[in-house]
C-alpha cells in the first residue's frame, strides 16, 4: 500500500485507468484524480511541457486530496495563454508521473459513465457507440386479481399497474487492453451513473453477457455493455429530458431583450 500510494517516485493517484507512470486521459473523461497525502508540508509541482511553466500546490494537512486537471488546464490558459495537454507531476520534488490529455475518437454517439472504482473514488469512462433502449415488464400474474362488477354482479379479472424496467445496450469498440480492464472495473462497480443521456444523471447497473479479449490484440475488440436503470417506472409517459420542452422556445438567447423574441 505504501509503495503504491505513498511513494513520491511513482504514479500515486488512485486511478484504475492504468498503473503506469504515464496516465492517458481523453478530454471527455476529465475528472479529479484522487490521491493520499501522508503528512503535512508536502507539495505537488505540475510542469506544463509546452512552455515549461510550473504550478505548485502545497498541502497543510494529511488526508485525501484531488487534483482537478480541468482547473489546472484552465489556470495555464489564463496565466500563459496555452492549452496544455501534457503535464509532468512532481511530489515533494521527486518526479512521479506524466498526465497526457488525448482527443476522443470521432463518433456519432458517445456516452460517459461515472463510476466508483476499486479504490473507492469516482472516475469517468467514455463509451463510443449507438445506444439501444429496451423495456421489460414484470410478470403480471401476482398483480392479477378478481374484482366484483357492481353492474353485472359478477367477478371480473383486473390487475394493478405493472412496473417497466428500461435498459440500454451499447456496442463499444475497445482499442487497448488497459481500456478493457478499465471497463471491467466499471462493470463491477457498486455505483455507476449514465451522464449524457439526459441532463440529469441516471443511476444504472452495468453488465455484460460475455467479455473475451486477446492477450495481445491487433484490432479493436468489441464489448457489448448493458445498462439497466436502477429504478423501475410505474407511470409511463413521454420522457421529460429538459423542462424547456414544455414551454414556447425563445428565438434568441437570454442575452437579448424580449423585443428580439
Amino acid at each position: 500500500f505504501k509503495s503504491r500510494f505513498f511513494n513520491s517516485g511513482c504514479n500515486f493517484f488512485m486511478t484504475t485507468r492504468t498503473s503506469s507512470w504515464r496516465i492517458v486521459i481523453n478530454e471527455m473523461e476529465l475528472y479529479p484524480l484522487y490521491f493520499l497525502i501522508s503528512k503535512r508540508g508536502l507539495s505537488i509541482t505540475i510542469k506544463e511541457l509546452l512552455t515549461n511553466n510550473t504550478l505548485s500546490i502545497g498541502f497543510d494537512d494529511a488526508g485525501i486530496w484531488a487534483l482537478d486537471i480541468a482547473t489546472v488546464r484552465k489556470w495555464f490558459m489564463d496565466e500563459y495563454g496555452v492549452i496544455a495537454s501534457v503535464f509532468d507531476v512532481y511530489l515533494d520534488n521527486n518526479y512521479s508521473c506524466r498526465i497526457v490529455l488525448g482527443l476522443s475518437d470521432v463518433s456519432k454517439e458517445r456516452y460517459r459513465l461515472k463510476f466508483r472504482n476499486s479504490f473507492g473514488v469516482f472516475e469517468i469512462i467514455e463509451i463510443l457507440g449507438e445506444l439501444t433502449i429496451s423495456a421489460t415488464y414484470e410478470d403480471d400474474e401476482d398483480s392479477t386479481f378478481k374484482r366484483l362488477d357492481s353492474v353485472t354482479q359478477d367477478f371480473i379479472s383486473d390487475r394493478d399497474r405493472i412496473p417497466r424496467t428500461q435498459s440500454f445496450s451499447i456496442d463499444a469498440g475497445v482499442e487497448r487492453p488497459e481500456k478493457i480492464r478499465f471497463i471491467m472495473d466499471m462493470i463491477g462497480s457498486d455505483e455507476v451513473y449514465l451522464l449524457d443521456y439526459t441532463p440529469e444523471t441516471l443511476k444504472v447497473i452495468p453488465s455484460v453477457e460475455t467479455l473475451e479479449y486477446k492477450a495481445f490484440p491487433q484490432t479493436p475488440e468489441k464489448v457489448a455493455i448493458k445498462l439497466s436503470l436502477a429504478e423501475s417506472d410505474m407511470n409511463i409517459m413521454e420522457d421529460l429530458t429538459d423542462n424547456s420542452e414544455m414551454k414556447r422556445p425563445r428565438v434568441f438567447s437570454r442575452q437579448f431583450s424580449k423585443q428580439f423574441n
